[in-house]
């Protein structure tokens, strides 16, 4: 990826200590490896879930902390348009240009990257847009920013809308190619991670569960 990421300031951390052999380290270290293990298109991965509050910012943002804590190179990128929660957990971002400024033809996805100054952690965010769903069909500005992170890094993590609040998250699944969807244990209702399942058809998909 061409040029200087600028820096952010840390707010709430997710993951902290020791990435690899804590508790939740290992946990999210053994996702890490499902996922290597797979033939993943453009080593890219969506994240998103059935519902609101099952976890999917804080499971995306812990895998993207797994993957740096091992030394491979990783994107962590905000798709949640209407309610972006990356500012809540990262501090806000250092420029007012976000990923609906990128899907809108407006920049480039290397010119919205910025560096979480703590641990590297590299991140494309978004201020909330309420009505910017449009933009996460599939075209010619999503196919750039999709190809800029895999030309500058290994892997991706798409931090996506949950499927109950989004009409695109099929449509951005069969983009990426690669599913990881989340649902908390003793709470996300078992019919609607089966209609999620429905929903995303033969993407191949990861079901992760949340222990809270």
């Amino acid at each position: 990826m061409k040029g200087t990421p600028r820096s952010t300031s840390s707010a709430l951390v997710p993951l902290h200590g020791d990435l690899i052999h804590s508790e939740a380290g290992e946990r999210f270290g053994a996702v890490l490896e499902t996922l290597l293990s797979l033939d993943a298109p453009g080593r890219q991965v969506l994240v998103t879930s059935p519902s609101r509050g099952d976890g999917k910012t804080l499971t995306a943002s812990n895998l993207a902390l797994a993957f740096r804590a091992r030394n491979i190179s990783v994107l962590l990128v905000e798709l949640a348009l209407r309610r972006p929660q990356f500012s809540r957990i990262f501090g806000d971002p250092p420029s007012h240009r976000g990923m609906d400024s990128v899907l809108r033809g407006e920049c480039k996805l290397e010119d919205i990257v910025c560096l979480r100054n703590d641990n590297g952690l590299h991140l494309a965010m978004s201020g909330p847009m309420p009505y910017a769903e449009d933009l996460l069909a599939p075209g010619e500005a999503l196919n750039k920013a999709l190809e800029g992170a895999r030309a500058g890094y290994k892997w991706t993590i798409f931090d996506g809308p949950a499927i109950e609040n989004s009409p695109r998250v099929a449509e951005l699944a069969r983009t990426i190619g690669l599913v990881l969807l989340v649902a908390r244990r003793r709470k996300t209702r078992t019919e609607a991670v089966r209609r999620s399942l429905r929903l995303l058809g033969d993407v191949k998909t990861l079901v992760l569960f949340n222990d809270g």
